[in-house]
C-alpha cells in the first residue's frame, strides 16, 4: 500500500512498464487512460466512472469557489452535472486559507487520496486497484517534481512575484 507522506521507489511509469507484460490488452487500456484529469463520464469501468464523476464535481466546487472571489459567474465553466457535493467544498475553502500553495495542494491531494482509497473494497487483485495505485502513484510522482531541485526553484520564483505584488499593491 502506498502512503502520501512517503516516497515510494517505483515511478509510475515503471509501474505502467510492469503491467503492460501482465494485463489484457483491455485492461491495461483502461489503467493508461487513468490520468489524475480524467473525465470521461462514458467509461464502463466502475472505478473511472467515481473518479471521473468525483474529479469533475471536485473541479467544479475550486471553480465556484474561485470565480465567487472573483466576482465571476461559475456557471460558464462548470462541466457536468451541477451537484455541490459539501465535504469538496468543506476542503477548497480549507485550501484557500493554507498558508502557501505547497500546503493546499496537500489538503486538495489528501482529499483525493482519501477518496481514491474509499473506491478498493476488499479485493486488491483486479485492474480496480491497479487503477487506483496508478492514480496515487501519480499523486506521489507530482510531490517528487514538486521536492526536487527544479520544483524548489519554481516555488522561489512563484514566492518572489508574490513578494513583488505586494509591494506594487
Amino acid at each position: 500500500m502506498l502512503d502520501l507522506d512517503k516516497e515510494t521507489g517505483l515511478a509510475y511509469l515503471d509501474f505502467v512498464a510492469l503491467c503492460k507484460e501482465q494485463l489484457s490488452d483491455r485492461d491495461f487500456k483502461l489503467l493508461e487512460k487513468s490520468t489524475l484529469d480524467y473525465d470521461d463520464s462514458g467509461e464502463a469501468n466502475p472505478v473511472l466512472s467515481r473518479w471521473a464523476r468525483f474529479n469533475r464535481r471536485f473541479r467544479n466546487e475550486m471553480i465556484r469557489i474561485r470565480a465567487k472571489n472573483q466576482g465571476r459567474d461559475s456557471s460558464d465553466y462548470i462541466r457536468g452535472d451541477l451537484y455541490v457535493d459539501p465535504a469538496s467544498m468543506e476542503v477548497v475553502h480549507r485550501a484557500l486559507k493554507a498558508e502557501n500553495p505547497l500546503e493546499a495542494e496537500k489538503i486538495l491531494d489528501r482529499f483525493k487520496w482519501k477518496k481514491l482509497s474509499e473506491f478498493i473494497k476488499r479485493d486488491i487483485f483486479n485492474v480496480e486497484a491497479l487503477i487506483v495505485y496508478g492514480l496515487q502513484l501519480q499523486i506521489l510522482q507530482r510531490y517528487k517534481e514538486i521536492n526536487s531541485s527544479q520544483g524548489k526553484e519554481c516555488f522561489e520564483e512563484y514566492k518572489q512575484r508574490k513578494v513583488l505584488e505586494t509591494i506594487k499593491a
